[in-house]
């Protein structure tokens, strides 16, 4: 395999795992709003959950694209794909000179 197919076959797993990460932080988020509304039964009505949930959404978001860089960043020098993947592709996730 070319550098140029690795590094698409390793953008396109990187971006599976992503949307895995992504669906499992806002399902906990999504959890800890519920065991909150359960333990603080006056705001458990719809409009405190209203409110809450696109800040949830949005958080999970943000933490997940933080989580992943690092994550992706941590598989690239673990398994010394730094020479085997594209200058680009390395780039996006270590910001270090090469």
């Amino acid at each position: 395999m070319t550098k140029h197919e690795r590094s698409i076959v390793f953008t396109l797993v990187t971006s599976v795992c992503n949307i895995f990460l992504t669906l499992i932080i806002e399902l906990l988020l999504i959890v800890c709003l519920g065991l909150l509304f359960k333990f603080v039964p006056s705001a458990a009505n719809a409009i405190p959950t209203q409110v809450a949930l696109p800040f949830i959404l949005f958080a999970g978001l943000v933490v997940s694209l933080m989580l992943f860089v690092r994550f992706a960043a941590w598989i690239i020098r673990t398994f010394h794909l730094e020479d085997k993947l594209e200058e680009k592709v390395v780039r996006r996730y270590i910001k270090e000179d090469l």
